[in-house]
């Protein structure tokens, strides 16, 4: 009778498809891997939105709804720039890091407000610009023309 060993031999992965191709799982895949890769530093980025949800749980909807465009949304911005960072692995110079980090900032500044009825408009502003931070960390292109290219 032939012995099983566990944990079965793993096979070679597959060669990731072309970014327009790819399919959900194949994206869920790939970024749990690459975040499983660098565990430490992408706890790193968790830090600003568990505190965030710390604070928020200890002040009223009013005081929430101002710290959300100023502070909150300077927090989460530095986060998803370090994000983009970690996970597409470039180095931008400094300045390009303050453009991407204040893109980020002025895309997120009108979410809360978008949200206070309904959320799909705050989904819709973050489909239709939440891409403008990478598009800043990969791409040498100006911030206008990187807000036309994540639109």
């Amino acid at each position: 009778m032939a012995r099983l060993s566990y944990p079965p031999a793993a096979e070679p992965r597959p060669a990731a498809l072309p970014p327009g191709e790819r399919t959900v799982g194949q994206l869920v895949a790939e970024s749990i891997r690459a975040y499983g890769e660098r565990f430490v530093r992408c706890l790193a980025v968790g830090i600003s939105p568990a505190v965030l949800a710390l604070v928020t749980a200890h002040v009223s909807r009013n005081v929430a709804l101002v710290l959300a465009p100023t502070l909150y949304g300077a927090a989460l911005s530095v986060s998803y720039v370090a994000a983009c960072v970690i996970v597409l692995e470039r180095r931008p110079s400094p300045k390009r890091l303050v453009v991407a980090w204040a893109a980020g900032w002025l895309v997120f500044a009108p979410v809360p407000f978008l949200v206070f009825a309904f959320v799909l408009p705050g989904l819709a502003w973050l489909a239709a610009l939440g891409l403008v931070v990478p598009v800043l960390v990969v791409e040498e292109t100006p911030a206008r023309r990187a807000f036309a290219r994540a639109w």
